[in-house]
């Protein structure tokens, strides 16, 4: 079961923005917790960090139906002592964070600098409910490669009693057709397990035939040759996707990770 992705970026502009999307079906509601980090990746050793992120939840017809700026501010908040997500919330006072119960569909986090136009952020989305009858069932988080000193990270975890197999997808020059100015022109995809191993990669998703066979069978195919994918089956546990340019490239791309059935 796939239960949680963060989306980490460097900023290196006002204009920039971390995008996460995801995706619930099912018949009940399912709790989903959206933060945006920035201050406290300070103390896990990562230097010039954003001080004030600032996040918005939007349905799939972009209606706003959740926003925050510093979690701590926020009227008995959930993430305070005593309040029931307390185990989650933000370490600092400026960083973001709502609770919100959604029924099926598609839905978007966007975490951006209320002040820094440069900085490390992190956005992330979890899965709160993982006893619900609904599950999440794909993932993306779209932001900024600026090189390979400052790739998209994306974090995935898998909960459960078996393996989950999935499609993971790195996009750039598709972007373009969907109105994103500036995508990567040849993303190149790194997989690695929670011990920093490198379990898979690949530049040009059509350059193993029996991989991109099944990627189009499940209609996963991207629109670009230049794009990276890759199928793998994954144990319950902490994985790392990064997406760097190829030849030092810059411009926004795109995380995707889908749960097959």
């Amino acid at each position: 079961m796939l239960v949680a992705l963060s989306t980490q970026v460097a900023f290196g502009s006002s204009q920039e923005t971390i995008l996460n999307g995801f995706v619930i079906t099912g018949s009940g509601e399912k709790t989903v917790i959206v933060r945006g980090l920035g201050p406290s990746l300070a103390t896990s050793g990562f230097s010039g960090v954003i001080k004030d992120p600032m996040l918005e939840v939007y349905d799939s017809k972009g209606a706003l139906i959740a926003s925050n700026d510093n979690w701590a501010d926020v009227a008995e908040s959930p993430f305070a002592a005593g309040g029931i997500y307390e185990e989650l919330h933000p370490t600092s006072d400026l960083e973001a964070a709502v609770a919100i119960t959604l029924p099926a569909g598609t839905y978007w986090t966007i975490v951006r600098s209320k002040n820094d136009p440069n900085g490390l952020s992190v956005a992330e989305v979890i899965d709160h409910s993982k006893d619900s009858d609904s599950k999440i069932v794909n993932v993306t988080g779209q932001g900024p490669v600026q090189g390979d000193r400052n790739p998209l990270i994306g974090g995935l975890r898998i909960e459960g009693g078996s393996d989950a197999s999935l499609v993971i997808r790195a996009l750039g020059p598709s972007l373009s057709a969907v109105g994103t100015e500036n995508a990567l022109s040849d993303p190149l995809l790194e997989l690695y397990d929670s011990n920093g191993s490198l379990i898979n990669s690949n530049d040009n998703w059509k350059d193993k035939s029996d991989q991109a066979s099944q990627i189009t069978a499940k209609g996963l195919a991207p629109t670009s040759q230049t794009e990276a994918a890759v199928v793998v089956s994954l144990a319950p546990g902490k994985y790392t996707a990064l997406i760097r340019g190829k030849n030092n490239g810059t411009g926004v791309a795109s995380l995707e990770a889908y749960k097959l059935p």
